[in-house]
């Protein structure tokens, strides 16, 4: 209902992307949620990372339908090795949060190690560091 209440152009303005991504997340719709925050990603690239937080957690199913959608909605890299800015903010924030293993499950088969490699190190040091911090006594 909210969709079609929004005029029908590819990107919305953002005060109407605002309330439909609180309605959608009230309403436990994950599919629809991830589909719009990559619609909004290009033009507001902090926002796919700022409602993710709230509401998938450590989710790593979630995490992964989102960062597809990025990458979808990204389209091809061309002759940049970077991701688009909101991909980046959210495979950084991936990397802080999940166990190595899972982040590397949820990274594209295809990516660029030069890109990944990085994320990869800093995944497995906040796990190591975790791991010290929780061995330490009180």
């Amino acid at each position: 209902q909210i969709q079609a209440a929004m005029p029908s152009q590819t990107s919305p303005p953002l005060h109407l992307c605002s309330l439909e991504l609180a309605c959608l997340a009230a309403l436990g719709r994950t599919e629809t949620l991830v589909k719009t925050l990559a619609t909004v990603a290009a033009a507001a690239p902090v926002v796919p990372l700022a409602v993710a937080r709230l509401h998938f957690g450590s989710d790593a199913e979630a995490w992964r339908a989102l960062l597809d959608a990025l990458n979808a909605s990204s389209g091809p890299a061309g002759d940049s090795a970077d991701p688009p800015v909101a991909t980046r903010y959210v495979l950084e924030h991936m990397a802080r949060i999940l166990p190595p293993a899972t982040f590397m499950q949820l990274l594209p088969s295809d990516g660029d190690l030069r890109v990944y490699f990085p994320l990869l190190a800093a995944s497995i040091t906040g796990e190591r560091s975790r791991k010290v911090l929780a061995s330490m006594p009180l």
